[in-house]
């Protein structure tokens, strides 16, 4: 092994631990059943962050007695709000790496070769 190709190896081990700890995070939906609707990236400790936080609109009392009730979202009776990560896409990532980083070593070893016979 040369040098090339240990320092592709160190850039590809970094690589997958930037894979491991900035993850792809979604969220499941209750209907339709086993859908899921991604929600961004985040670092491992630290979850998605969410740019709309969830308000609570109390009702509005009219001068008549009545309560007039906020626009309501649809949404919140078919969404569990907790965030998991979305582990296909992480294997797809861990692969992509892994792939891309195999290339450059195998690039890196035949380049080094060539110059060598020059």
């Amino acid at each position: 092994m040369n040098k090339a190709q240990r320092v592709v190896l160190i850039l590809s081990c970094l690589l997958l631990v930037y894979c491991c700890v900035w993850i792809p995070w979604h969220v499941r939906l209750r209907y339709p059943s086993g859908a899921y609707e991604r929600v961004g990236y985040g670092w491992v400790w630290a979850g998605p962050y969410r740019s709309t936080p969830i308000v609570y609109n109390p009702p509005i009392k009219s001068s008549n007695g009545l309560e007039i009730l906020g626009e309501v979202d649809l949404r919140s009776s078919w969404v569990d709000l907790n965030a998991e990560p979305d582990l296909r896409l992480m294997i797809l990532r861990f692969v992509a790496a892994t792939a891309l980083a195999g290339f450059v070593f195998l690039v890196a070893g035949l380049w080094k070769s060539a110059t060598r016979s020059l």
